[in-house]
Formats: structure tokens, sequence, C-alpha cells
């Protein structure tokens, strides 16, 4: 069996173990940071909950929106499944620096790092980062399930001393065994082109979908802050309700809105909130929807992404507002405006 042509051989094996074990330690130091150095991403209470992180990945997740959605607003079986996915990645990243089932490790190793893909290939304030990071992982899983753990692995040695293990089809597919029972060129070649296929397609597509980086237009939805305001409501006596979503920027830091104005048809400031206001405002008066939480910043209200939550303002003063269509302005701490439209009737 081991004298058998295999799709690579254990010497192209044998050069991949640098990628092997490095590509091992990218996913086992996930386990060992969640778990060892910093417990606290793992507690629900902490500020460092991982949780959070999941919160951020809502506004530009694609195709797996419902389901962040879904664990967010279910925060026992978020807790669940945070811990059952940081102990297979723990148990991945053992599998790839050891060798031992390499084929299989590698190809979940691929499913994991395609679904943090989805989630978090957008964000990245500098440049691509996750996706970047995502790619490469990719890649590097479908060499490992098509290339095997090589001579310096478990599965060579098992091969070698363990007849058991060298005479199950099963073991040696999962392992670095051959893929098929006789040398096939044609069939080795087609399965390198479709998962070469599919690993390009894969990246090309994301990587239009985040940033427009094939045929554009470019853009990076994680360098500056974005809010989006709907479900208005403003009456003749300045009462102000509003939805604030946080659906853009950078996850490292929230938005800062010092400021929430109302402007008439002419131009003309009738109402205005200021940092003071926002700063002290009652938490009866934020409604948050999701597990990051848009509330008072003492000069601010601070907005992290993916923060949904529904405020409501009141003037400290009588207001007399004319019926007629008004814009509300959130003033961010650089400036920034977002603004939406209201009626008074």
């Amino acid at each position: 069996m081991a004298k058998k042509a295999s799709l690579i051989n254990h010497g192209k094996g044998l050069i991949l173990t640098p990628l092997r074990v490095c590509m091992g330690w990218l996913l086992f130091s996930a386990f060992w940071r969640r778990v060892v150095l910093k417990p606290e991403a793992l507690q629900v209470l902490s500020p460092e909950y991982e949780g959070i992180k999941f919160n951020h990945f809502i506004p530009s997740s694609l195709g797996i929106e419902p389901m962040i959605k879904y664990m967010i607003l279910h925060p026992e079986f978020l807790y669940v499944f945070l811990w059952i996915f940081t102990i297979i990645e723990g148990l991945i990243g053992i599998g790839l620096i050891l060798g031992l089932f390499t084929r299989f490790v590698s190809l979940v190793s691929t499913l994991l790092l395609c679904g943090i893909m989805l989630g978090a290939g957008w964000l990245g304030t500098t440049c691509v980062d996750e996706w970047q990071i995502g790619v490469f992982g990719i890649s590097a899983g479908l060499v490992l399930f098509l290339g095997g753990g090589g001579s310096i692995s478990l599965d060579h040695y098992f091969t070698k001393t363990k007849a058991g293990f060298r005479n199950n089809r099963l073991c040696q597919f999962l392992s670095s065994g051959p893929f098929f029972e006789k040398p096939h060129p044609q069939k080795k070649h087609k399965l390198v082109l479709w998962l070469t296929i599919a690993a390009i397609a894969f990246t090309l597509i994301t990587n239009q979908a985040n940033v427009g980086g094939v045929w554009g237009p470019f853009h990076n939805p994680a360098i500056k802050p974005h809010i989006s305001l709907s479900h208005l409501y403003l009456n003749r006596n300045g009462d102000l309700k509003m939805r604030i979503y946080r659906n853009g920027g950078p996850d490292t830091y929230g938005a800062f809105i010092v400021a929430v104005q109302v402007i008439d048809k002419n131009g003309k400031k009738v109402l205005r909130f200021d940092s003071d206001y926002l700063g002290h405002l009652s938490t009866q008066r934020i409604q948050n929807f999701y597990m990051d939480k848009v509330q008072p910043n003492t000069r601010s209200l601070l907005v992290p992404l993916g923060g949904l939550a529904n405020v409501e303002l009141t003037p400290p003063t009588y207001k007399d507002l004319s019926p007629g269509t008004y814009q509300v302005e959130l003033i961010g701490i650089d400036n920034e405006i977002w603004s939406a439209p209201v009626e008074v009737s």
C-alpha cells in the first residue's frame, strides 16, 4: 500500500511540512488564546466575550446573516456554538501539526475558514485583512488536502508500523494515502482542476462582494463608521424617535454621535440635542436589539459596529413645530453627518 501511487507522493508531501505546521498553529492558536491566554473571551459577561465579534459580522456578512442574527438573539445557543467551534479549531490544529488524518483535518480547516470568510471577510480597516487571511487559509487547506502529511507525519508513521491502519481504505484516504485504488492520472488532474476552480471562484466572488476588488468600484466598508436611520417619528412637541443601525466602519471602536439636530425645509435648525444631553441619556430611552449595545458615553452616544437600537429624545423645553417635512441629522465626532427625512403631520 505504501508504494501505491498517490496524488502527490511522500516527497512532495514532505515539502508541504512547513505550511502544514504553520497552518495547524494558526488554527490551534485560536483555541489556545480563548481557553488559556485570554479565557474571558468565552465568558459571557466579559467585554472581551467572543460573541460580541459575531455581532460585528452582521452588517456585511455574505449569505449567513440570518444564522448570525439567530445566535445573537439566542445567547445560550451562541455560547455553546463558540465552545464547540473553539474545540474543533483546537483539534484540527493539533491534527495538522502532527500530520494525523491530514486530508480530513485539512478539508475541515478549509470549511472553517470559508465560514469565517462569509462572516468577517469584509472587515479590515487598513486593507482587506480578514479576506486575505481567509483566502490564504482556504488555499493552504486545499493544498494540504491534495498533498497529505508527507514522511514527517503520524500518517506516515502509522502507515509504516500499523497494518490495520495501512490496510484500511478509509484510514488511508482520510490520512495521506492514495486517492484512488489504482493510478489514474486523468482523474487526478480533474480533481486538482476542479478544486482550483472552486478556490479561485470563491476568492473572486468574495473579493468583489466585499470590497469591489475585481471590477470595482473599490470600496472598504470597514474604514469609516456609517449609521443608517429608519423608523423615524417626530411630533409637533419635538419628541423624536428613531432606529439607528451602525452598518459600517471599523470594529475596533464605536461611532460617537455628539449631536442630533432637526432641520426644516428652509435649512433652519429647529431642534438640537447636544453632546451633554446624549452623553447622559437615560438607558430607559434606548431599546437595544443585539448584544453590542448603543449607550451614552459621557459626552456622546456610542454606537458600536452592528449596534441596532430604538432611541427616544425629548427636548428640555417646549417646542411647537409646524407640519411639514424635516431632516434629522446625526453628527459624529469627526463631523460626519448621517441624515434621513421625517414628516410632522
